[in-house]
């Protein structure tokens, strides 16, 4: 048994550092006792995944036993820090996604503190009635984003962390409730085409992955996958070839755009799409890539939901030899607080037709009205025609 000191009044040798995951170059450092709230950092995205505890992974997982205690004592922090629900001073302590990334690493350590054979009762006391109170807090509907990507992440916050806690003896009841759930969450957040539907093809990359790994858990713990479930899967991996281009920094939709020339995959990748156009009228996408894979354009009409919605229904872009020519902003940024962000959201942003000089007039009754009215010539992988037809709607004028 490694008795772990007293973590109030440990002093670490080694440094933390939280890097902000969507911007690397973004290094903050972490001294104590923590400060959770910093006016200097205002973008929500920042705060969200600095309280999601994801970034102390690699201190936990660590060999060097300073590293792993180092992790240990920011999780006593938080967990002296939060100890009531509700927390209002502190954004996202408590928030759906926050939780659903921290209970996986609130798991991740509490399995390193006894395979590690490590002994301080206070801190495993601390540690065991946290994991708890997310997985109730998960459970509950009472801050459930039900029909929303929240919800995903929740019940796969629950099922990758549940599959480790042997120790917890509603483990398989809750486990199955949330594969019920998520398999619901897949069925409304994915197209009949199996694309996801949050305006984003970097979204859609990102939650095929997830889907990938919960299908993959599911078969490992004898869970029953529905077939539809097992069709949209499939139909979205297809997807994937569409949109594997330049993955993150596509630049249309709510992905981040770099703004920078991106390379197209190699033409010798079986599971890239070569040339030809290929249409998916019911989700409204539409790519077009000529023979020699110079020219490529990526065109959208959908409007599903006003979820990180732009005014961007009808948008197209032009890439030719890897330079981009017409552009998309992407998502710019989450953190309204720019003088930009309104801007950015706005169809005078995108490449759109304007009327009168107007921007789109959004309203809910016109969900599921802008899309693609008609396009010629019909799916034609690996042919090209100097003849290409697609005509998009929108409704919002």
């Amino acid at each position: 048994i490694q008795h772990v000191p007293n973590l109030d009044k440990y002093e670490s040798i080694i440094e933390p550092v939280y890097i902000f995951p969507n911007d690397r170059s973004i290094k903050y450092n972490v001294t104590f006792p923590i400060k959770w709230n910093d006016p200097n950092y205002s973008d929500p995205s920042w705060n969200l995944w600095y309280k999601s505890l994801v970034w102390i992974k690699p201190y936990i997982i660590s060999n060097n036993n300073d590293s792993t205690l180092t992790g240990f004592k920011i999780i006593n922090d938080y967990l002296l820090s939060f100890s009531v629900y509700p927390e209002s001073s502190c954004r996202f302590i408590f928030g759906d996604h926050a939780c659903a990334e921290r209970i996986k690493i609130l798991t991740l350590a509490y399995n390193k503190y006894f395979q590690g054979g490590y002994y301080n009762p206070d801190f495993e006391h601390r540690l065991l009635n946290a994991i708890l109170y997310h997985i109730f807090y998960m459970v509950s509907l009472e801050q459930y984003a039900s029909w929303h990507n929240h919800g995903i992440l929740t019940d796969e916050g629950l099922i990758f962390s549940l599959k480790d806690l042997d120790i917890f003896n509603l483990q398989e009841y809750f486990i199955n409730f949330a594969f019920k759930r998520i398999f619901e969450q897949y069925k409304f957040s994915l197209t009949e085409e199996g694309i996801h539907k949050e305006h984003s093809p970097c979204y859609h990359h990102t939650f095929t992955r997830k889907m990938n790994n919960i299908i993959q858990v599911a078969k490992e713990l004898n869970i029953e996958i529905p077939a539809k479930i097992i069709d949209l899967n499939n139909k979205a991996n297809t997807y994937l070839k569409y949109i594997d281009v330049s993955r993150y920094d596509i630049p249309i939709g709510n992905c981040k755009s770099s703004f920078v020339p991106y390379k197209i995959q190699s033409a010798s990748s079986k599971n890239t799409f070569k040339h030809g156009i290929k249409v998916f009228p019911k989700s409204g996408w539409v790519f077009i890539r000529d023979s020699t894979m110079s020219i490529s354009i990526i065109a959208q009409a959908n409007f599903h939901s006003y979820s990180l919605y732009h005014q961007h229904e009808t948008s197209f872009i032009l890439n030719i030899d890897g330079l981009d020519f017409i552009i998309d902003p992407g998502i710019f940024s989450l953190d309204k607080t720019s003088p930009y962000h309104d801007f950015m959201t706005k169809s005078r942003a995108h490449n759109v037709l304007l009327l009168n000089d107007q921007d789109f007039n959004s309203n809910k009754n016109s969900f599921g009205l802008a899309g693609i009215t008609r396009y010629y010539p019909f799916n034609g992988e690996d042919s090209i025609n100097s003849n290409i037809i697609v005509e998009m709607t929108h409704p919002h004028y």
